[in-house]
C-alpha cells in the first residue's frame, strides 16, 4: 500500500440531509480528508445512509464515499452490492464500501446476529463476483444468490467497476483474520495502543498468510472515536459514552484486550451477566481518562498528533476519524472535522 497518510472521517447521519451533503461532505473534502461516510444505522435519529451519500456524490468532486459502516442483515448483500456499484457509477469510481457485524435496532426490527464471520464472508464473495460484472451462482451458509447479475449492459449503463474497494471493520480476532484473507483493507476499530494495535494487526497477517498475501496487500485503516479540544478531558468527556458503548457490544472475551483497567473490565462482565448496559455514572467513578485514552484519539490537537504518530509509526497508513463534538451527541460534527483537518491532517502531508 502507499506509505504516504491518508485520513477519512466516518459520522451518523442525524444532522440534516442538506446539511451533511453541502456542507460537512464538502469541507472534509476541503480539508484533504480523502474518504468520507457514514453509518447505516438506525435509532438515533439517523437519516437513511444511501441517501445521504448519493446526495453527498452530488456535492463533493475528489473525496471517496461509502457507508461506515454497513452490515449483511438489514439488506441481503446483492442489493447493498447493488447500492454501492451505483454509487460508484455516480461519483465516478469514488465508492467503497465498509462491512460490519452492525446491531443497530435489530432487536426491534426482529433481526438477530448469525454467524458473523460467515455473513462476512458471503457478502463478500457475493459483492465481488457482481462488480466483476458476472452472473453469482453462490450458495454459501446464510446467504444465497444463485443467477443474479446487475445486467446493466441491457441499458447504457457501463460495466461496474471490479475493484471496487471492500473493508471489514472489526475488533473481533476471527472477523480481523477474515479481513486479511479476502478483503482489500482491514478497519481495526477502537484499538488505540501500540500493544493492541499490534495486536490486531498480528490478527490481519495471520488471516492474510493463510490467502498468499502479506500485510503490504491489505489496507490497514485505524477508526478512532475522535474529538479536540484545547481541553483534554472535556475531548475525553465527549467520546466516552460511544467509546464505552463500543467496547461494551464487543464479545466478552475481548474485554481484556482494550488494556483498561481491571475494574471497568470487571463491571462489563457484571453488566453481560444481569443483562443489562453500563450505567455511564458507575463509569465515571471507574474509569480514568487514562483508560478513555486506550481506546479513542480524543485531546488537544498535540494530543492528537501524537497519537497519529504512534499509528504511524507501526506501520499503519490510513486513519478514519468517528467525531464527536459532545457528549452522547451525533450532530455538528464538523466541530471535530474542521480543527482535525486544519491542526493535525497537514503535520503529515
Amino acid at each position: 500500500m502507499d506509505d504516504e497518510m491518508s485520513f477519512g472521517s466516518g459520522m451518523a447521519p442525524v444532522d440534516p440531509v442538506r446539511k451533511i451533503a453541502t456542507q460537512v461532505f464538502k469541507l472534509a473534502e476541503k480539508l484533504g480528508y480523502e474518504w468520507c461516510g457514514c453509518a447505516d444505522q438506525r435509532g438515533g435519529g439517523e437519516h437513511d445512509a444511501y441517501v445521504v451519500l448519493t446526495s453527498a456524490a452530488w456535492h463533493t468532486e475528489k473525496v471517496k464515499i461509502g457507508p461506515i459502516i454497513t452490515d449483511p442483515y438489514v439488506r441481503h448483500p446483492a442489493l447493498t452490492a447493488r447500492a454501492i456499484a451505483s454509487l460508484d457509477e455516480l461519483t465516478n469510481g469514488r465508492a467503497f464500501w465498509a462491512l460490519g457485524v452492525g446491531h443497530s435496532e435489530f432487536d426491534k426490527l426482529g433481526l438477530k446476529i448469525v454467524k458473523p464471520n460467515r455473513a462476512l464472508r458471503d457478502a463478500i464473495m457475493i459483492a465481488r463476483t457482481l462488480f466483476s460484472g458476472d452472473t453469482v451462482e453462490y450458495e454459501g451458509k446464510l446467504f444465497k444468490c444463485v443467477g443474479h447479475r446487475l445486467n446493466w449492459e441491457k441499458g447504457w449503463n457501463p460495466r461496474p467497476r471490479p475493484d471496487i474497494p471492500l473493508f471489514i471493520t472489526s475488533r473481533s480476532p476471527m472477523n480481523l483474520q477474515l479481513a486479511g484473507e479476502i478483503a482489500d483493507g482491514a478497519i481495526i476499530a477502537s484499538y488505540a495502543t501500540e500493544e493492541t494495535i499490534k495486536y490486531a494487526m498480528e490478527l490481519v497477517k495471520k488471516g492474510a498468510k493463510r490467502a498468499g498475501r502479506t500485510l503490504r496487500d491489505v489496507r490497514l485503516i485505524s477508526w478512532m472515536y475522535t474529538s479536540i479540544s484545547n481541553n483534554r478531558k472535556k475531548a475525553l468527556e465527549n467520546v466516552k459514552p460511544f467509546t464505552v458503548n463500543a467496547m461494551y457490544n464487543s464479545a466478552p472475551e475481548m474485554y481484556e484486550k482494550f488494556g483498561v483497567s481491571d475494574k471497568v473490565v470487571e463491571y462489563f462482565h457484571e453488566c453481560r451477566k444481569k443483562g443489562k448496559r453500563p450505567d455511564l455514572k458507575i463509569i465515571d467513578d471507574i474509569m480514568s481518562y487514562d483508560d478513555l485514552s486506550k481506546v479513542s484519539m480524543a485531546g488537544t490537537a498535540k494530543d492528537c498528533i501524537k497519537k497519529v504518530e504512534e499509528i504511524q509509526n507501526l506501520g499503519i497508513r490510513t486513519i478514519w476519524i468517528r467525531p464527536f463534538a459532545a457528549p452522547g451527541s451525533h450532530i455538528n460534527v464538523e466541530r471535530v472535522i474542521k480543527p482535525f483537518g486544519e491542526k493535525v491532517i497537514p503535520k503529515f502531508k
